[in-house]
């Protein structure tokens, strides 16, 4: 299928075309509750003692569409099963999931972002990948898209970057020092350190603080000396304060709608509709750095078809669906074999195989020391920063 037409595709999806292609593939849809028979206890179909059904926990939103019509029914297909797709799920859901759980898995694949990937881990509900199953993944994308002591595999990938809105005629941002100009008072979002966000502005900010940067090609980045700066950065960052995001959206609509100038940082993803209504909204991509934010897929431990999961999952870098992940929710493909048409590129989508020098994955800071800060950061934040 040719970019045009799979885009022109993906975007009829509404949710009378999802419901009809869904029932013509026999998958079966659930709202993040059980219905049907409980994946642990059906029959099995195939081959190599897969169940009949399994079931997947995936975001909610475009890219579930795209999960939905590309990567659900290769799976269908490929493995003789039929899917219970729950795509109304969060880290935090997915958590709580894998906890309720525990002594009775139902689900096969949850999504988790780091660092509760790294906690599913630690608490030992997560099953190691098998590279031996994952032809895409050995071949087709970069070593840090396993991760987690390989329990946690990057599909897709965010900018993690100040946002802006051209059309104020702001001053361009090199630096995460050029926020604290008087021309950006009044005029700036940032996230609450309660989202992830807030921690990579503690981190670029301090780097700012410092007069340094993460340096070019580097596979590990131990940020602990940064994050004290960072804490004056945030200080003399207040007075230009429009207001302090929890949920991401909303700081969106002030954006789109020329209220504020620059929400630092956020994901890349979400200035896309605007950009094709015409909003000349920009990632900026400072000195210091900028991250790569990923979405992540884990097996869970003890699952229905565990031992195939790895297989499943691989099925998701393959070129197919990475492009039209890519083209429906302007998220970047890990799979370095996958070159992105202009216009996805105008709209800031990364590919893993044509990244910025300055932009890094997320997995070179020390996610072990972020861990266990991260509580103390938030009640900080709260008595020091919040408005």
């Amino acid at each position: 299928m040719d970019p045009v037409s799979r885009r022109r595709f993906l975007q009829r999806s509404g949710a009378a075309l999802a419901g009809a292609f869904l029932a013509a593939c026999g998958v079966r849809q659930s709202s993040g509750t059980s219905v049907g028979t409980s994946p642990g206890s059906s029959t099995t179909a195939g081959g190599g003692g897969i169940p009949a059904e399994i079931r997947i926990g995936v975001y909610a939103g475009d890219q579930a569409m795209v999960q939905r019509n590309i990567w659900v029914p290769a799976i269908e297909e490929q493995f003789g099963t039929t899917v219970l797709f729950d795509d109304s799920t969060t880290t935090a859901k997915s958590l709580a999931t894998l906890e309720a759980e525990a002594d009775d898995p139902q689900h096969t694949i949850l999504m988790l972002e780091n660092p509760g990937a790294r906690r599913a881990a630690l608490d030992g509900y997560l099953q190691p990948f098998d590279l031996s199953q994952m032809p895409n993944l050995s071949s087709s994308a970069p070593p840090w898209a396993l991760y987690e002591d390989d329990h946690a595999l990057a599909f897709a990938l965010n900018y993690m970057g100040p946002l802006t809105n051209a059309e104020l005629g702001l001053p361009e941002i090199s630096s995460y020092q050029d926020l604290l100009h008087p021309e950006f008072e009044g005029k700036v979002v940032i996230p609450s350190m309660s989202l992830i966000a807030g921690v990579y502005l503690l981190i670029l900010g301090g780097l700012s603080e410092m007069g340094e940067a993460i340096p070019a090609g580097a596979e590990s980045f131990d940020a602990e000396g940064a994050v004290e700066a960072g804490w004056g950065y945030l200080e003399k960052l207040k007075p230009q304060l429009h207001s302090i995001d929890t949920q991401v959206l909303p700081a969106f609509q002030l954006l789109g709608a020329g209220e504020i100038g620059v929400y630092a940082p956020s994901y890349s993803r979400y200035i896309a509709p605007y950009r094709s209504e015409g909003t000349d909204m920009r990632v900026a991509f400072p000195s210091e750095g900028t991250f790569l934010a990923y979405n992540t897929l884990t097996i869970v431990k003890g699952g229905p078809a565990m031992d195939q999961a790895s297989a499943m999952a691989d099925l998701i870098l393959g070129e197919d669906f990475q492009v039209g992940n890519a083209e429906a929710a302007a998220v970047g493909p890990v799979n370095t074999d996958v070159t992105l048409s202009e216009e996805l590129q105008e709209n800031y989508v990364p590919a893993a195989g044509d990244l910025p020098e300055n932009a890094f994955p997320q997995g070179i800071l020390n996610w072990e020391f972020i861990a266990e800060n991260h509580a103390d950061w938030i009640d900080r934040f709260d008595a020091e920063i919040a408005l």
